[in-house]
């Protein structure tokens, strides 16, 4: 369920552009049910497929969960030819189920037009060593990616991920089309300003790659803080069972190895001031993340590590929607500003604008952030992914 959000929006925008057409989504019932609540597509038609799924640590689960998806790729394709469809949407592929179709699509189906999604596979292009599966994922990725076919365009979600793929020699940009990621919450938020507590919190899942470890580290070192009521440090998301040993009593997060109901999910969220992260630049150089696009979403500053992406986004805003650290103790030295900042606003309310430093200035950032979250305008978003289609199927 965790891509029931962009699948949503990604429908959505399809739906838009072509209004006069019917799009048969081919998905499980429970992810339908996720991502049609309260929607009002007249022209979808939703085919249900059963789910397959795989097992950590069970291998066979992993090899008939492929095949699966490499049979229903097959059957996609060969009814589309036949019943002369305009082009086929695959939201997402694991990267066996991408070099299939691209073999499909120069052997057998040529005729067919497919749009493919990249997502975070592309991670492990910029991944040195690690895991055989993953060099191996890699491996197929490219050889995918190597083949130049008329009838099949990725898309990605962010012109700066297309502009890296380009630089990286991995894709040529006339086959790519790129759209900003749509925002992952568009209901009201419900931020109240800052208090005498200052909420800082890890959006998504917590994990390694994410340098999350960090999180747990910083709040370490404001424990006087958090125990004096000025702090908090909150994990809005699962907890990977790889963070177990780096698990401490100053950060708040859910027990076990398990999803966070998304209600409880969103509370969390808009409980904080400021969204923080400690991502690379290389394991996030060509992947979109739902948990920024989370912060931009629910108008959330931004404190993070700077890397290229935060660079990239930042340059773009007229003010700044949060700060950026050249490295974790710069970071821990703006938090330190964030909360001695609050304490004394809090208590010289009269003069806040006095006393507030300009880069500390939390409503200043949310201005900011309310500028950013304009750009990822979903009209916009339509115009240009309906531009780019246009150019593909004509």
């Amino acid at each position: 369920m965790e891509h029931a959000t962009i699948n949503r929006q990604t429908l959505t925008l399809l739906a838009r552009i072509f209004p006069d057409s019917t799009i048969y989504a081919r998905v499980s019932e429970p992810h339908w049910k996720a991502i049609s609540d309260k929607q009002h597509w007249g022209n979808v038609v939703p085919v249900f497929e059963p789910v397959v799924l795989a097992e950590k640590g069970n291998k066979w689960r992993w090899i008939v969960k492929l095949l699966t998806e490499c049979k229903r790729s097959f059957l996609i394709l060969r009814h589309a030819q036949r019943t002369k469809a305009a082009f086929i949407f695959f939201a997402s592929n694991s990267p066996v189920g991408n070099l299939f179709i691209s073999l499909m699509l120069r052997f057998l189906f040529r005729k067919c037009r497919v749009v493919i999604t990249l997502h975070g596979e592309l991670k492990l292009l910029r991944q040195g060593g690690g895991k055989t599966v993953d060099r191996l994922y890699s491996s197929l990725l490219r050889m995918a990616f190597a083949m130049r076919l008329r009838g099949r365009r990725y898309l990605v979600l962010e012109e700066y991920i297309r502009d890296r793929m380009v630089m990286h020699k991995l894709l040529p940009a006339d086959s790519m089309m790129a759209i900003r990621h749509p925002l992952t919450y568009e209901g009201e938020t419900r931020h109240h300003g800052i208090g005498p507590r200052i909420v800082f919190g890890h959006l998504g899942v917590a994990k390694l790659e994410k340098q999350s470890p960090l999180f747990f580290e910083l709040a370490a070192r404001f424990r006087s803080e958090i125990a004096a009521g000025r702090a908090s440090f909150v994990v809005a998301g699962q907890l990977l069972e790889e963070m177990l040993p780096f698990r401490n009593a100053w950060v708040e997060y859910s027990d076990g190895d398990q999803f966070v109901a998304y209600d409880a999910y969103l509370d969390r969220c808009m409980e904080m001031q400021y969204a923080v992260f400690f991502y690379g630049s290389k394991e996030y150089e060509l992947i979109s993340s739902g948990a920024i696009m989370d912060a931009i979403s629910f108008g959330t500053p931004i404190i993070a590590l700077r890397n290229h992406y935060f660079t990239h986004l930042f340059a773009a805003c007229e003010i700044p929607p949060g700060i950026l650290c050249s490295d974790f103790d710069e970071l821990c030295n703006v938090v330190d500003e964030l909360i001695a900042t609050s304490a004394s606003n809090t208590q010289s309310d009269k003069n806040a604008d006095s006393v507030r430093p300009l880069r500390a200035d939390y409503f200043r950032m949310k201005a900011g952030m309310e500028l950013l979250k304009r750009k990822f305008d979903l009209g916009q978003i339509e115009v240009d992914l309906a531009t780019q289609l246009n150019e593909f199927l004509s």
